[in-house]
């Protein structure tokens, strides 16, 4: 806050020494505008009247070159297509329009109407000879052309009054302008005296308010230099660096009263807290010598402590070995734990195995039993056309015996049917003998079709009985292989806890290392330690000396401090 109010005075220091070239400045510059604004002015109002003096001369060069042209067309000199009294035409209405609205006042106005007119009936009269032209009434034409030739002349006489007058409009504007100039530059030497004997005034003023407070200053400089504090402030009111640097003077010289009073101050208490220095400095020197004692007795017991520390170091790091140990022999168990779980597992699968096998075994002795009871029934019922064959063959033999008789009855006659019947009776004999024979191998075939079945039926027990056995032994396979899990699970944990036990055990052994470390420290530091009171004690011999120096400096700058009048 009091910088930006530094600025802003400085500023207005800067004002007051700125401020009467600010306004020659300005002034000079507002004249310099006004003069620039009116030459402009005066210079455009000479441009447009050049200007339309020039225009004027080219009516009359095209007036000329209309005439000249239609007469050229009316004797045959030129062709209607090959001339150009057409353009001439349009630029003399062009040349009117801007004269126009360039005429700046009633006379030249009035004398252009004029022009004009005439401009307006020798265009009339050149439209109408060419209209002649064009329907070969050359007479009507000729009238026209003399009328264009006669009014090109009336329009000369009058662009050169025109001119003469603009000529002459031009020389009392040059007159005009030769006044103004005088007149701006006779206003501006004025301003610029004016100007001059106020900025010498204001200057005057300005350095008689700056020198006065500068001498001020100066003066009570001189007395502070000489000792003199109690002297009246500075008493300057301006509002500017001058008035800023008076005040910055006067709180200067309050701080520095301060400040030397400040320093007597200290100088005082400096020279008491050295006498107190040099008591306490006796104090410590005592109380060193009974620290010093105190730190023998307490290197032995650091000592002490860091042999004990060892050992139990080295306890820690047996116990570590082995916990190691322990650690190693569990992860053996428990790899041998997984192998054991592995082989339940294969095994409790090959006896699955087993029971499937024994499953389609059992199915399989059913049918093969089945079997064996349809061979039984069909050999039963092979038995019962074994009898049938039986009983046909007693009676074919009966009938062949009743035939022999009925053909030795019939004698010579009935020899060959005789014949016929002794076959038949050999062939019912050998019939009756198969039948015996295959009666016995079917009896035979169902004794050992029984004896099958009932190996089958025993079979069939056993191997019901060897799947109940193989269903417990997979139960006991599951039952150990689940008891295997849990002791898995547990020698995990324990694994787990070694391991924890483990880092502890390191952390507790780095712990053991960094007390046995530091207690080393320890008996090496309360050496040191007695080493550096005795380098104390010495050194308060010294500090006692110095305390006697520093109460002779607070002398010296008492005395130095009585120059000064507060």
């Amino acid at each position: 806050m009091s910088k930006r109010k530094g600025n802003n005075q400085r500023s207005s220091f800067k004002t007051k020494i700125l401020l009467p070239f600010i306004i020659m400045l300005l002034l000079f510059s507002g004249l310099n505008f006004y003069m620039i604004k009116v030459s402009v002015d005066y210079n455009n109002q000479y441009n447009d009247i050049l200007n339309t003096i020039i225009a004027a001369n080219n009516i009359n060069e095209h007036a000329g070159n209309i005439g000249i042209q239609l007469r050229d067309i009316l004797v045959g000199k030129l062709k209607p297509e090959e001339s150009t009294h057409k353009e001439a035409q349009s630029r003399i209405a062009e040349t009117i329009e801007y004269i126009s609205g360039r005429l700046q006042t009633e006379e030249s106005r009035s004398l252009f109407e004029v022009i004009q007119k005439q401009a307006e009936s020798l265009l009339k009269n050149a439209e109408e000879a060419e209209a002649g032209f064009a329907v070969n009434k050359l007479s009507e034409s000729a009238d026209s052309v003399n009328q264009v030739r006669k009014i090109e002349e009336f329009l000369k006489e009058s662009t050169q009054e025109f001119i003469l007058f603009e000529v002459k409009q031009s020389e009392a504007l040059k007159e005009k302008i030769e006044v103004g100039f005088r007149l701006a530059i006779t206003i501006s030497l004025g301003a610029f005296a004016g100007i001059l004997v106020f900025c010498l005034l204001y200057l005057r003023k300005v350095i008689k308010n700056i020198a006065g407070p500068i001498n001020s200053i100066r003066d009570r400089a001189v007395e502070i230099a000489q000792g003199r504090l109690d002297g009246e402030a500075l008493a300057i009111a301006t509002n500017d660096e001058i008035g800023e640097m008076a005040r910055m003077f006067n709180a200067m010289t309050n701080n520095l009263k301060k400040v030397i009073a400040q320093v007597a101050e200290a100088s005082r208490k400096m020279r008491r807290a050295s006498s107190q220095l040099s008591e306490i400095t006796v104090q410590n020197s005592s109380a060193n010598q009974e620290i010093s004692a105190t730190m023998v007795e307490m290197a032995s017991d650091i000592s002490t402590q860091y042999n004990e520390t060892t050992k139990i170091v080295t306890e820690v790091d047996a116990m570590y070995h082995t916990s190691e140990g322990i650690r190693h022999s569990s992860m053996q168990i428990l790899q041998k734990a997984n192998d054991s779980v592995k082989l339940a597992g294969e095994g409790s699968e090959y006896i699955s195995s087993f029971l499937k096998q024994l499953e389609l075994t059992i199915a399989q002795i059913e049918e093969a039993a089945a079997s064996m009871q349809q061979l039984n029934e069909n050999t039963g019922k092979m038995n019962e056309i074994l009898n049938a064959v039986k009983a046909i063959s007693a009676q074919t033999n009966l009938l062949a015996l009743n035939a022999s008789i009925e053909a030795a009855r019939a004698g010579e006659a009935g020899r060959g049917f005789a014949v016929v019947a002794s076959e038949i009776k050999s062939l019912a004999d050998e019939t009756t003998a198969s039948a015996l024979e295959i009666g016995e191998l079917i009896v035979e075939v169902q004794k050992q079709s029984g004896i099958v079945t009932e190996r089958f039926d025993d079979s069939k027990k056993l191997i019901v009985q060897g799947n109940t056995n193989a269903h417990k032994a997979m139960e006991f396979f599951n039952s150990i292989k689940d008891k295997n899990v849990v002791v898995n699970k547990d020698i995990e944990q324990i694994s787990k806890d070694l391991s924890e036990l483990i880092s502890k055990i390191e952390e507790i052994n780095r712990s053991m290392a960094e007390i046995a470390s530091i207690a080393n420290n320890n008996a090496n530091a309360s050496q040191n330690i007695s080493a550096v009171i005795e380098e104390q004690t010495a050194s308060a011999e010294e500090v006692t000396a110095s305390a006697h120096e520093l109460s002779d400096l607070a002398e010296n700058l008492d005395g130095l401090l009585s120059d000064f009048k507060l």
